[in-house]
This record gives structure tokens, sequence and C-alpha cells, in this order.
């Protein structure tokens, strides 16, 4: 008879985070149940941000509009996947940094988020407001300059 024993460690959140941190890698993890986002101080210095824990909707809204889309279909898809991978822009300050983000599923529920940066950052356009004068001439009153 062959005795098999099965060996699993379990490493918090947090933890996982400590990790990341300590390797110098921008992560966060996605609690999906109670709708929040931690990031560790990597991330939340790499975003310019000075929270470290922030609701998914505000998280999403940190990303460009197209991003957020597929950002939210893959992290509600849970049955489909264990591990996945998006390219995704964020807009920061005046630049526009471009990550690759590798999402992994949690024994325990959580998703956990590793953004590499790509390096390939392109400054965001200004905004410019334009005003137009229109100008509309009376022939019956006299201008005089």
């Amino acid at each position: 008879m062959v005795i098999k024993e099965k060996y699993s460690d379990h490493l918090y959140s947090g933890e996982m985070l400590a990790i990341l941190e300590i390797s110098g890698t921008p992560a966060c993890i996605l609690d999906v149940h109670h709708q929040t986002v931690t990031l560790n101080s990597g991330l939340s210095s790499e975003l310019m941000i000075d929270e470290a824990e922030l609701h998914l909707s505000n998280w999403l809204s940190l990303f460009r509009i197209h991003d957020r889309g597929e950002i939210y279909r893959v992290i509600h898809q849970l049955a489909e996947w264990d591990e996945a991978e998006l390219t995704v822009t964020i807009p920061i300050a005046d630049v526009n940094k471009t990550f690759s983000c590798k999402l992994l599923h949690l024994s325990n529920g959580d998703i956990a988020v590793i953004f590499s940066s790509l390096f390939n950052q392109t400054k965001i356009p200004s905004q410019k407001s334009y005003q137009y004068t229109k100008k509309i001439h009376y022939p019956h009153v006299r201008y005089s300059i």
C-alpha cells in the first residue's frame, strides 16, 4: 500500500503583495466579491496615487475606456480561465503608459494582477479649447473705429 500525501502551502494575499513588493513588481489583488482592489506600494507609486485600497470601479476608471471593458469581461468570466494576460494602457500625468498584466486566480477566489511596464509611453495630446466668435454685421448700424 502506497500512502500519498498532499502538501500545500497557503499564502495570504497580503503576503503575496509583500513578496512582489520586495522583488520590485507592481501588483494588486482584486477581491471581486467585496469589489475592492488592494495595491502594493510599487503599483501605487507607478500609478502616482496615494491610496493602497480602491473600490473596483475606481480602479477600473484608471484605465483607458477600451481596456476597462476588456478587464471587466475577463475578471467576471472566472470559470473560463486560471491565468490570463492583457495589454493595457493607463494615462498617468501627461503620459500613456502601456503595461502587460498577468491575471492569476488565487485559491481564495481573489485575483492577483501583476503589472510589467512595456516602456512604449506616448505623450497625451493636450486638450485645447477653441473659442469661436461670430461677427454679425448689421447693415443699418454705423461702425466707427
